[in-house]
């Protein structure tokens, strides 16, 4: 095989890999001061490690004028029964926002989510937290 040929390959495959991962978690998110983290390559959301409390900041490193967060209940590996119906927040980056401060004013229960954080200049940061 050509030389110029495989280079080529490895090449595109490897800004394959970087726009996947950038694709998954494109925008820094945190919980009351708790970054969420990429434990690999192939996630497909980050992870805050620490539980959480039912009223934790939320800080998306966005700039839109708003930014919209879906929280689902789900398990430790951030799968969500089909029949979940989502929590609703949304976000001005000027403003102080919480977990608590969802649309139809219900609390988040302990227990395991994945909030999906999107940005429509950036795309969707996917993170899956614990709340104590």
């Amino acid at each position: 095989m050509n030389k110029s040929i495989v280079v080529c390959i490895v090449v595109v495959l490897f800004s394959f890999t970087l726009q996947a991962r950038a694709g998954s978690y494109p925008f820094r998110v945190s919980l009351d001061g708790k970054d969420a983290v990429l434990r690999s390559a192939n996630d497909v959301f980050a992870v805050i490690d620490n539980p959480v409390s039912a009223d934790a900041v939320i800080v998306a490193d966005a700039e839109d004028d708003t930014i919209f967060i879906n929280i689902f209940a789900s398990n430790e590996r951030g799968e969500v029964a089909s029949d979940t119906m989502p929590a609703v927040i949304l976000y001005r980056p000027d403003t102080t926002v919480r977990l608590d401060n969802t649309m139809d004013g219900s609390r988040l229960e302990p227990g395991y989510y994945l909030m999906n954080v999107v940005a429509p200049s950036k795309g969707t940061s996917r993170v899956v937290f614990r709340i104590e």
